[in-house]
């Protein structure tokens, strides 16, 4: 089968719907926990903010400049070696769907009928 542009773009589609969810999997509960505790972060920089408004007040100060925030929000948090292996697990997820694509192009190329695309496609999950 000659893979025309609209089969090259139904095995990329098929693939990555297979793939994808997958790829997002990964570090789901990394992700929950780091939002979980930046949510937290944020309370607590929004109840520091509301305390610090109370004391330049009470000492009969103003705020110079009008901000939403007196106290500036926190840095980023993360945990580096977790990142670096979700990211290391994603890029392999990539590499391998890649590589899957290429292999089925590869044996439409060399002849694969309809039904073998579809059980190549189907073996993928």
């Amino acid at each position: 089968m000659r893979v025309t542009k609209l089969i090259r773009e139904y095995v990329e589609k098929s693939v990555k719907a297979i793939y994808e969810p997958k790829i997002e999997a990964v570090g789901e509960e990394y992700q929950a926990r780091k939002k979980a505790l930046e949510e937290q972060l944020e309370t607590f920089v929004k109840q520091a903010d509301v305390s610090a408004r109370k004391i330049i007040a009470d000492a009969g100060f103003e705020i110079r400049y009008n901000r939403d925030y007196f106290i500036h929000s926190y840095g980023g948090v993360y945990i580096k070696k977790l990142e670096d292996e979700i990211g290391a697990k994603r890029n392999a997820l990539y590499a391998e769907m890649n590589e899957k694509i290429n292999d089925i192009l590869l044996n439409l190329e060399l002849g694969a009928t309809r039904a073998e695309l579809e059980e190549m496609i189907k073996n993928l999950v």
